[in-house]
């Protein structure tokens, strides 16, 4: 088999493939991190259905001594570098990795705020991602109160690791707070995608859930008002 290197120029950068002449492919070549944040950028427009990213980039210091700043428009939102750079490359590079880091922050905080704001599926999140990792479900310990008033904290052990969540007023909120707990730290691990994804699933469940209870309150409530406006009393002038 014999293989020839071809230098091919894509987006401005040069990427370097292999390309095997008996079986007609291209392989390409690994490139350093800090070269692939343009592609990082595209391959996560390209996923969501957006159009590609548009580069805009000034130089701010001098014709024989640049300073570039790049911006990137990312689905009708601009990003600009924060630093500037002797080459348009770099900067560019700079400016997809800030852009790309901040929605990936805003598509957490999104998936997280279902788990912060009620946290009624953290137990059932934390058990699906268990079976769907192949792991053992996790272990909850919640000892009795022994204060006049009822005070609970839950603690777990999940893939070997020991969690222990907030206060509680009862064992089922203190059990759904520590599985809040874990599945925050997991989230910062290398399965996050797969927790993100269970975590965006539960949320569409508890809008439609939301939305269901709202129309049925809104029918309830006209039905009522029809029925108060029925029931009025009509009083006759008294000729």
């Amino acid at each position: 088999m014999r293989l020839t290197v071809f230098v091919i120029q894509i987006d401005c950068l040069s990427d370097s493939f292999l390309v095997d002449d008996k079986n007609l492919c291209l392989v390409c070549l690994d490139l350093p991190d800090h070269l692939m944040h343009k592609n990082q950028l595209q391959e996560h427009t390209q996923k969501l259905g957006l159009p590609a990213p548009v580069y805009r980039s000034t130089n701010e210091g001098f014709p024989h001594a640049p300073k570039f700043r790049s911006a990137v428009l990312v689905d009708g939102k601009e990003y600009v570098s924060k630093q500037m750079f002797s080459h348009k490359k770099e900067a560019e590079q700079e400016v997809a990795k800030y852009a790309f880091d901040c929605i990936m922050r805003k598509i957490k905080d999104e998936r997280c705020k279902l788990i912060h704001q009620d946290t009624v599926f953290c137990k059932s999140i934390l058990l699906e991602f268990a079976t769907k990792m192949n792991l053992n479900p996790p272990i909850y310990t919640t000892p009795p109160s022994e204060n006049p008033q009822p005070v609970f904290v839950s603690s777990l052990v999940f893939d070997g690791k020991n969690y222990t969540g907030e206060v509680a007023k009862s064992k089922k909120v203190a059990e759904q707070l520590v599985a809040r707990s874990a599945i925050q730290s997991l989230l910062g691990s290398d399965a996050k995608t797969v927790l993100s994804d269970m975590i965006k699933a539960k949320r569409k469940l508890h809008d439609s859930l939301e939305r269901d209870v709202s129309s049925s309150q809104q029918r309830t409530h006209g039905s009522s008002s029809q029925q108060q406006t029925t029931n009025i009393p009509v009083t006759h002038a008294v000729s």
